[in-house]
C-alpha cells in the first residue's frame, strides 16, 4: 500500500493518519488473537499446531480467492 501511495504521489499528511491508524488496528487485532488464542487452548503444542493449520489454511483460501477469474459482466 505504501509503494502504491508514493506512485499515485499522495503526499504524507494525507497517507500518514490511515497508516498509523491501520497500525494501531493490526496490533490491538494480533495482540487480541494471541491473548484470546492463548486463552483457549493454553500455551502447548496443540495451540501452536492449530495456530500453523489455521496459518496454512487462510493463505490456502486467499491463494484461491486470488486465482479465480474475474466475473465477465452479464450483457
Amino acid at each position: 500500500v505504501s509503494l502504491g501511495a508514493g506512485a499515485a504521489h499522495r503526499k504524507a499528511k494525507e497517507f500518514l493518519p490511515w497508516s498509523a491508524l491501520a497500525g494501531v488496528a493490526w496490533a490491538i487485532y494480533s495482540v487480541g488473537l494471541g491473548y484470546f488464542g492463548g486463552q483457549w487452548l493454553g500455551a502447548s503444542w496443540l495451540g501452536t499446531a492449530v495456530s500453523v493449520l489455521a496459518l496454512f489454511g487462510a493463505g490456502s483460501v486467499a491463494a484461491l480467492l486470488m486465482r479465480r477469474p474475474a466475473p465477465t459482466p452479464a450483457s
